[in-house]
Parts: C-alpha cells; structure tokens; sequence
C-alpha cells in the first residue's frame, strides 16, 4: 500500500506536539487503568515500568483466557512461561477496557478505577 509508506513520517506532523501529548497521554492512562482493574482481579503486572504494553501473570488458566479472547476478536500474546502480554494503543476505547477485564474475568468497570487526571 503506497499510503502506508508515508503515515509514519505525516503522523506527527499531522497531531502536532499537543496532539502527540493527548495521545501518549489517553494511551498511558488506559494502560493504568487495565493495570488497576487486573490487579483488583488477583492477576500480577509483572512489569514495573510501563507506557502501553503490560506482562500479566494470571490467577486464571491461560487457555480459558486464550478462548475468551478469541471471542472477543482481542489479540493478546502467550508467552512460553505462561505470561500473557497485552499491548494498549490510541485505537482502544472504555469498552474495549471492559472487554479485556471480561476475558481476565475481572469483575470492576473502568469507570470504579478511572483517575480524574494522569500526569506523568
């Protein structure tokens, strides 16, 4: 695809620095909240630091997550030890949140743990 060439150069330019900062702002803050509701789910976020993608070990078997995921049409990684990885970008939205704390059978919505403001 001949577009696909150039979104990568045209992107910042396009946003601008206020609108790369919103951005890796919504997308952070999403990453906190998926830690926090995983967390309250008994899952571990095996990294620390984080911007956008987390490392879980869960409290549940990774094949009963791998299938509700796959429902869901979310992709996630399996690691050979078990982990599963999970990677939050500028496309995901609340409900994609929810979908996520369904599959890792989290019983909390976004909004009981959304910030009312991320600074970093």
């Amino acid at each position: 695809m001949p577009g696909k060439k150039i979104y990568g150069p045209v992107y910042p330019v396009y946003h601008g620095p206020a609108g790369l900062r919103k951005i890796a702002q919504q997308i952070h803050h999403s990453t906190v909240v998926c830690v926090k509701g995983l967390e309250s789910g008994g899952h571990v976020v095996q990294n620390s630091q984080f911007f956008d993608t987390l490392k879980i070990q869960t409290s549940l078997p990774v094949e009963d997550i791998k299938a509700r995921a796959e429902v869901q049409e979310i992709n996630l990684r399996y690691s050979s030890d078990g982990d599963i990885g999970i990677s939050i970008d500028e496309t995901v939205r609340e409900k994609d949140i929810y979908d996520i704390f369904a599959i890792f059978n989290v019983d909390v919505i976004a909004e009981q743990l959304r910030l009312v403001r991320f600074l970093s």
